[in-house]
């Protein structure tokens, strides 16, 4: 399993220098998710080009069908048909998300997976992306996730760089805060209580 990843992080970052040095990534992106959402759901077009009774052939008729029928660009339709031909189309998704790891890393760019109790307003979110731009020094996406359990507050993840500021934890750091000080335990003044 684990050289099959590699390998797609392989073919990932030769496919994003290629493509970002023809210009071509933010296609190859867009087309990629495309096909993911295309085969990610139960029509009778998808569930055929994964299945391996149907000859090569004709899965690779569907395939150019589709590919028009979606306005991709032609180099997305060269890769889909490499998948198709080397039996790994259900790799793609795996694929488009090692794409965009490696189109953030060329184009300078963080992710943030942003979780928050309740939805975020405009202004809180561009206050946050301003915030994360000078403290990564790079231009960040946000991705938003409402996470009901937080309570209040937000959690946000960029890398191994994490930060909660949510209502859940500063209760759970209170409740071992108050543990602590009932069985007569010392506390550190790191512990933020």
């Amino acid at each position: 399993m684990s050289n099959r990843r590699t390998e797609i992080r392989r073919y990932a970052r030769a496919l994003a220098e290629q493509s970002h040095r023809q210009q071509l990534l933010p296609a190859l992106r867009a087309g990629l998710e495309q096909w993911t959402r295309t085969l990610a759901s139960p029509t009778p077009l998808a569930v055929a080009l994964a299945n391996p009774g149907i000859p090569l052939p004709e899965r690779g008729e569907l395939v150019e069908r589709i590919g028009r029928e979606l306005g991709v660009h032609e180099v997305v339709q060269r890769v889909v048909d490499f998948l198709l031909e080397h039996n790994r189309l259900s790799s793609l998704p795996d694929l488009a998300r090692a794409l965009e790891a490696e189109a953030d890393r060329l184009e300078d760019r963080v992710r943030v997976q942003l979780r928050s109790a309740h939805p975020l307003s405009k202004e809180q979110e561009l206050r946050l992306l301003a915030a994360f731009r000078r403290q990564l020094g790079r231009e960040v996406v946000l991705e938003k996730e409402v996470d009901p359990s937080l309570v209040g507050g937000i959690v946000a993840t960029a890398g191994d760089l994490s930060f909660d500021g949510s209502i859940r934890s500063r209760l759970r750091h209170l409740g071992e805060h108050l543990k602590q000080q009932a069985l007569g335990e010392p506390h550190s003044a790191e512990e933020g209580v």
